[in-house]
């Protein structure tokens, strides 16, 4: 099974004005969404899961341009921790690929935790991870092998 995380896209700064949820992504930021649609038309992804916040929710749109399965748009992956995540992955996650879309640096330790390669993603950034697993509850510790984007 594989495991995609991707890193939203690059965002406006953070003001006084505006909250950290509620910050957009910027045209920079657009155009790497647009370049990331092209590599995701080819894939199949059985489970969509997104940060409910308005830069990771317009990545996906972006990305995933009305590509089935729609995402889930999750309260509780904003901002989460790897602990959150990985709780959430082993007791949610349904057999088959699970692609994420999220916030540093609960996806970076993610990364990490999975593959024991130091991962630091950056906005817009993409990662694959493979696994020889059955069941997402069997994800341990690295346990899961990078795979270059333009192998999917």
């Amino acid at each position: 099974m594989k495991l995609l995380i991707l890193r939203h896209a690059a965002t406006e700064p953070h003001t006084q004005h505006r909250n950290d949820f509620d910050r957009r992504l910027t045209n920079e930021g657009r155009d790497r969404c647009y370049v990331l649609r092209k590599a995701f038309e080819a894939l199949r992804i059985e489970t969509v899961w997104c940060s409910s916040s308005v830069r990771t929710k317009e990545t996906a749109t972006l990305v995933l341009n009305n590509m089935q399965p729609k995402p889930d748009f999750l309260d509780e992956m904003y901002l989460a921790t790897n602990d959150d995540l990985l709780q959430k992955i082993w007791h949610d996650a349904p057999d088959g690929d699970l692609f994420l879309i999220g916030h540093n640096p609960g996806i970076s330790y993610l990364a990490t935790y999975s593959t024991g390669d130091a991962i630091a993603l950056s906005t817009g950034e993409l990662i694959c991870i493979e696994f020889d697993i059955k069941s997402w509850n069997e994800l341990t510790q690295e346990s899961g092998i990078i795979v270059d984007l333009d192998h999917l």
